[in-house]
């Protein structure tokens, strides 16, 4: 990582704004002016915002009389844990308007949007053979109406008549929301929920709001049918990236490419367009009977049985003799015993939450289970692969404080100091902050003391910065340091650790995370070092909207700062801290001499024998670096050279300066005067930390350093 000098304390003084709720909830909800919110996604925040809690957000579940029920085979409803009905899956073909003909009226209230709702209409008749009427006379129609959210039933409501919902709030009025809509009335159900799915995408369980997790369950094949077609991931009908997302990030993925848009909102999709005239049998409205539909699987379930359906599309029902009422042909046969017993492989359920973490301090472990049901294996089917227990690291607090360590609970600040505006400034706070879908529920360390925030609401306002600084601490060759921090929300900016060297306006970047980083805390480590007194600094960015508070939490230093090769790891740790010290394991120079790469370090131009004990060579012939135009061959030569001499002369420690310079010593002594910066790598760019492999060279007085191994 470059380093990075900045002036701080800058200030921004702007005049204060408030907003009014009305533009609170507008700034929730308005477009993604990217063009990355799906149909879906749009209409999943306005659903939870009017209280609405249908099935997958926007699915009306009608209450489907017994008789019709057994009569008919209708899948009978399950209920879930929260109450919500969550079937009535349909292969039935009773739920297609069978005539391909939809008859519709729009009431008054929606009256000035009677445009938009057409122009979707006929959006969808000008690629199928579905047309929509104005209702007169008929026994089933479609309402468009306000009822304050979006959402509608699945298909035709044929075993009663009278007029269906299509609901259309405020902020449904957009083309492709009303078109998915639509979609659901028509007999389609949303993509993602396929029981193909789990090849196509995959779900992220830990990311989906408590309560929620239903919502992304599959249907099973005897419940639905995809028609044979392709799993489509831009389809209308599916959800975005982050529908019922609790922190921002998303809940599922293509697994072809895990940065894939998902959904859309502006259109049908090509596969939407093929599916829909493949479902009214579209391709030949000649004929008074669509084709056959595809057979029902075979189980035991279904007594060994199959069945499959057509429907009759003249209004003369006598011209098709064999259909019931509703203007479908049923067709059962027995299956073969093979078929009806075919093995069954296992598939794993979604991962259980994580445990509780097994130490109340210190460090601790958590664990998650998942079961081999989503189907469990049957009839000499493969059981699951893979574990079925998961096991991570955990950290919650300390077991100890020490002199410099702030839980910021009874210790209020500790030696921290805010030096931020009025506007936008660190506070302590217990519980929740203020605004709901961002920062956290509460403290890090037991859920219930204090943390610091910064409070992302107006007026506050978008780049504004917040700084908390520690007090002036000695200077030290290697120190580490752990805190834990929270950056959940949408509009979140960026969370900055500085160094500044007290004195100068020299102030280094030490580690940086920018955007929502999930609804849990993350813990964050850095080991640093400064040859002069120096100041940490938290900084703080607000981000694009009130969604971004950020909190941090349990500053500590936990290790020994005079010990030289610390490893600070943790498998709960989402972000890499970078050091002016190499961490590298042992590389092999060109000339198959392996060394251990220890670092960058300063030397000072009055005392040069004090940088090293002894000059090693001073190779003449190599050219000076970094001006050669042969920069690898140079370095790698320059290494190799002195490598060879330094082991014949039983040398513990190198050091590479760019005046071509090699010098050693078997004491630890090259830290003498600080760590430094100023160290260059094979392409000239920077390497005094560890995130390089390549082999490094110091600048004018500074050297970097190898220990032979």
């Amino acid at each position: 990582m470059n380093q990075h000098l900045v002036i701080l304390f800058t200030y921004f003084f702007q005049t204060s704004w408030l907003l009014s709720d009305y533009h609170l909830k507008d700034e929730e909800f308005k477009e993604d002016s990217s063009g990355n919110d799906s149909a879906m996604d749009t209409i999943v925040k306005i659903n939870q915002q009017k209280g609405h809690h249908f099935l997958e957000s926007d699915i009306l579940i009608e209450n489907i009389p017994e008789e019709i029920k057994f009569k008919y085979n209708t899948p009978h409803s399950k209920v879930q844990k929260n109450g919500a009905s969550k079937r009535g899956l349909r292969r039935q073909l009773e739920y297609l308007w069978v005539e391909r003909i939809v008859p519709y009226e729009i009431t008054p209230f929606l009256e000035s949007s009677r445009k938009i709702i057409e122009e979707a209409m006929n959006q969808i008749s000008s690629v199928s053979c579905i047309k929509f009427i104005p209702h007169s006379t008929e026994k089933n129609w479609i309402r468009f109406k306000n009822e304050g959210g979006c959402y509608s039933s699945i298909g035709r409501s044929f075993w009663r008549p009278g007029h269906q919902i299509i609901s259309l709030g405020n902020r449904c009025l957009m083309k492709g929301t009303i078109m998915h809509e639509i979609m659901h009335s028509l007999g389609f159900w949303h993509e993602q929920s396929r029981p193909d799915r789990d090849k196509h995408v995959e779900i992220f369980w830990e990311n989906i709001q408590d309560g929620e997790e239903h919502n992304f369950e599959k249907y099973d094949r005897g419940d639905i049918s995809s028609l044979n077609n392709n799993y489509d991931t831009n389809s209308i009908m599916h959800y975005g990236r982050t529908s019922f997302s609790k922190n921002g990030l998303p809940t599922l993925v293509a697994i072809d490419d895990k940065n894939k848009n998902l959904g859309q909102r502006d259109s049908l999709s090509n596969e939407d367009i093929i599916q829909l005239n493949q479902l009214y049998n579209c391709q030949d409205t000649s004929d008074i009977y669509s084709l056959w539909s595809e057979w029902s699987p075979c189980n035991p379930e279904t007594f060994c049985k199959k069945r499959r359906q057509r429907f009759c599309s003249h209004k003369m029902k006598k011209m098709c003799p064999k259909v019931n009422q509703f203007g479908v042909e049923t067709d059962i046969a027995e299956c073969s015993k093979e078929h009806c017993f075919k093995p069954r492989d296992g598939h794993w359920n979604k991962w259980e939450s994580w445990s509780n973490c097994s130490n109340s301090c210190g460090d601790g472990f958590i664990k998650r289970t998942r079961v081999c049901d989503d189907p469990e294996p049957k009839y000499g089917g493969k059981n699951c692969t893979g574990s079925e227990k998961e096991i991570n690291k955990c950290f919650l607090k300390p077991c100890g404080l020490g002199d410099d360590d702030c839980l910021f609970d009874e210790q209020n600040l500790c030696s921290w100091t805010d030096r931020s505006t009025d506007v936008y400034k660190w506070q302590r706070i217990k519980g929740s902050t203020p605004s709901g879908n961002t920062g956290p529920d509460g403290d890090h360390t037991s859920g219930k003391g204090y943390y610091l925030y910064t409070e992302a609401s107006p007026p506050a306002d978008k780049g504004m910065t917040a700084y908390l600084v520690s007090k002036i601490f000695p200077p030290v060759f290697r120190r580490c340091m752990r805190f834990f921090y929270s950056m959940h929300g949408t509009g979140v900016g960026a969370l900055r650790v500085y160094l500044h060297e007290v004195g100068s306006l020299r102030n280094i970047l030490l580690w940086e995370t920018i955007g929502p980083q999930g609804f849990d805390w993350k813990e964050g480590n850095i080991i640093l070092g400064s040859q002069v007194p120096y100041e940490i600094i938290f900084q703080s960015e607000r981000g694009e909207s009130y969604l971004g508070d950020i909190g941090l939490d349990d500053v500590t230093f936990p290790c020994d700062p005079k010990e030289k090769h610390i490893k600070t790891k943790s498998a709960l740790t989402t972000t890499s801290s970078p050091t002016i010290f190499s961490t590298l394991d042992t590389l092999s120079a060109s000339c198959q001499i392996q060394v251990k790469p220890i670092g960058c370090f300063a030397e000072v131009p009055e005392k040069p024998a004090l940088k090293l004990a002894v000059i090693i060579k001073n190779f003449e012939n190599h050219v000076t670096i970094p001006s050669s135009e042969n920069v690898e061959e140079s370095i790698d030569s320059l290494l190799c050279d002195c490598l060879i001499i330094a082991k014949e002369k039983n040398i513990r420690f190198i050091g590479l300066q760019n005046m071509a310079e090699c010098w050693g010593t078997n004491e630890d002594n090259y830290s003498k005067f600080g760590p430094s910066t100023l160290c260059l790598d094979k392409e000239l760019k920077p390497c005094y930390h560890s995130n390089t492999n390549n082999v490094c060279v110091g600048k004018a007085r500074t050297n970097y350093i190898y220990e032979l191994i």
